[in-house]
């Protein structure tokens, strides 16, 4: 911000995440004058910024009613050579989450939907395994047992990346558990373009108006149900069991290619480029 104050230059201000919109920033210990501060400065980043570029079109949105007069969605992405490896799916009907589940993710209405489809499919009590990988919130455990459904879970902390990919090409679901917070609609993290990438079906628990809707509805790539639409979830999770016993679960996401960090690197250049050549905004030369 003083950088362009002082130049005149061209700035562009890349939003990853929102600022006070961030989920968790309620519950920061700010003074009334800090607070004030905050939302001052976010304001005169907004304002003066010649492009303001956002990881979703709800937080795009957002930015803009906060000021932001010129604002471009630049989504996550994924890299193409993490997925090179051609990997068999597994011959259990596992559901499996890469990353941390904390309190927030923790939906009750998955959980019983899953020990209500092992009782209208025994077959899928053999067949089921719940994988997940990374640090789950002592919550989770607590609702897998209150549903039994502990004997089927397998439980890593932490693995690699490489094998992160792996596993996730290995599922035949992939659960994306959106965090039950007031930014669910915005949330559109770089997983869901890593689980695009797998070719696996998307079971995801969120705003059925959000941009991971949007998202997965677009590509074909999966099915959003809310956070307690318990029936739903049911459905989708037996219709993909269904899928499975006839040995047709891969999916062919719909332009998955224009998600990749090569292209979206591409489309941020293209920005930077047309940035660089428009008539000098106002302020010192350049």
């Amino acid at each position: 911000l003083h950088l362009k104050k002082q130049t005149g230059l061209p700035w562009l201000a890349d939003f990853r995440d929102p600022w006070t919109h961030i989920d968790y920033f309620k519950d920061l210990p700010l003074t009334p004058w800090a607070l004030r501060r905050h939302r001052h400065w976010e304001h005169q980043v907004l304002t003066h910024a010649d492009t303001v570029t956002a990881v979703s079109w709800t937080l795009a949105a957002e930015l803009r009613q906060l000021g932001a007069t010129h604002t471009e969605v630049v989504t996550n992405g994924f890299d193409e050579n993490d997925f090179s490896e051609t990997v068999a799916p597994d011959s259990c009907f596992s559901l499996v989450h890469t990353g941390s589940i904390n309190a927030d993710r923790n939906h009750p209405a998955l959980w019983q939907a899953i020990a209500e489809a092992i009782v209208d499919q025994p077959e899928l009590q053999r067949k089921l395994r719940l994988r997940l990988f990374g640090i789950i919130d002592h919550s989770i455990t607590e609702a897998l047992k209150a549903h039994g459904l502990l004997p089927y879970l397998e439980h890593r902390n932490y693995v690699s990346h490489q094998e992160v990919v792996r596993e996730q090409q290995r599922a035949a679901v992939l659960l994306l558990l959106l965090n039950n917070t007031p930014n669910a609609r915005g949330i559109l993290t770089g997983k869901v373009f890593e689980y695009l990438a797998s070719k696996r079906p998307i079971l995801a628990v969120g705003p059925a108006d959000g941009d991971v809707a949007r998202l997965l509805d677009e590509s074909k790539a999966g099915v959003v149900c809310d956070f307690t639409d318990r029936k739903k979830i049911k459905e989708t999770l037996l219709a993909y069991w269904k899928r499975f016993c006839s040995r047709d679960l891969d999916v062919h996401p719909v332009q998955v290619h224009a998600f990749t960090r090569r292209a979206l690197a591409g489309q941020m250049a293209d920005l930077l480029h047309r940035m660089a050549n428009s008539p000098s905004p106002v302020g010192k030369p350049r």
